[in-house]
């Protein structure tokens, strides 16, 4: 599985196999706003994944450049 295959296992296939695809899974208008932000590209290494720049959750910031 590539990086990418496993992104998108995590997040569009995984709101898929829940039921729930239209609201989460992808980035798009109407859809919750569950993301996070890298500093990295996660498609070269998932390092940055465990270090987020930024985190949002139902389109609230609730983490910012490490703090809460």
């Amino acid at each position: 599985m590539t990086r990418m295959e496993a992104i998108t296992a995590a997040t569009k296939n995984g709101a898929i196999i829940l039921g729930r695809e239209a609201e989460l899974g992808t980035l798009e208008p109407g859809k919750l706003a569950d993301l996070q932000i890298v500093d990295a590209n996660p498609l070269e290494s998932f390092q940055p994944l465990g270090r987020p720049s930024l985190v949002m959750i139902g389109g609230a910031v609730v983490r910012h450049q490490g703090r809460r």
